[in-house]
């Protein structure tokens, strides 16, 4: 009779540690499994940047875009500027002032806005990073916390144009009126929404779904 309590204190020790026989879930072995309990906690997103940080960092690219552009259109000059022997000369004048024609624009505007299209898409996509970004320990993502992929990035691109083209458009409208001048205002609109949105986003980040994080954050060790 002494040996039983004995024995359903052994039953009740090893019923707390896993069977030898016990079986894995079907087609997987118990590593797997392991693995795949670790793998279902994603790690945590970045902390999102400060609006006087993206602001900062959106100023520098504008003018790193704009240094591109400039050598865009300089390498532009043989295609849509005419030979030197076929420009008009008036009388007592060395060279007449010369305006590109419709063509050369369209082809020129065409040119800039594929150029800084490819610049921002691609260096925005897959973990990328432009100089700005870099400078200012920023990193691009999903508003999962995810790498942003290039569709994304590119739908951010054409969001960035909105300020310039409501500014254009406000400049044709008010300009007529005299009032052309107010329509310079429209250009900061994609910045100045930062400061009605819920989460503080610039425009092209609401519209793409993307957020500017700090590079890092996400390492409780570099916060």
């Amino acid at each position: 009779m002494g040996g039983i309590p004995a024995t359903a204190a052994g039953e009740a020790a090893r019923a707390g540690k896993p069977r030898r026989g016990a079986r894995a879930a079907p087609g997987r072995s118990p590593r797997q499994d392991q693995q795949g309990i670790k793998g279902a906690v994603s790690p945590r997103a970045g902390r999102p940047a400060g609006f006087a940080r993206r602001l900062a960092a959106s100023a520098y690219e504008g003018l790193l875009v704009g240094a591109l552009l400039f050598l865009v259109g300089f390498a532009l000059l043989p295609a849509v500027s005419p030979a030197a022997d076929s420009m008009p000369t008036p009388t007592g004048a060395s060279r007449a002032l010369y305006m590109m024609s419709p063509a050369a624009r369209r082809l020129s505007a065409i040119a800039l806005f594929a150029a800084s299209g490819v610049y921002c898409a691609w260096l925005w996509s897959s973990g990328r990073r432009t100089l700005a970004m870099r400078t200012w320990r920023l990193a691009l993502r999903t508003a999962a916390g995810a790498p942003v992929g290039l569709p994304r990035a590119v739908r951010r691109y054409v969001a960035c144009w909105a300020g310039p083209v409501l500014a254009i458009g406000g400049y044709v409208a008010l300009q007529p009126l005299g009032h052309g001048r107010w329509a310079l205002g429209a250009l900061a609109f994609n910045y100045a929404w930062g400061l009605v949105d819920p989460d503080r986003q610039f425009f092209q980040d609401r519209v793409a779904g993307t957020q500017l994080i700090v590079e890092g954050s996400n390492d409780p060790s570099k916060a």
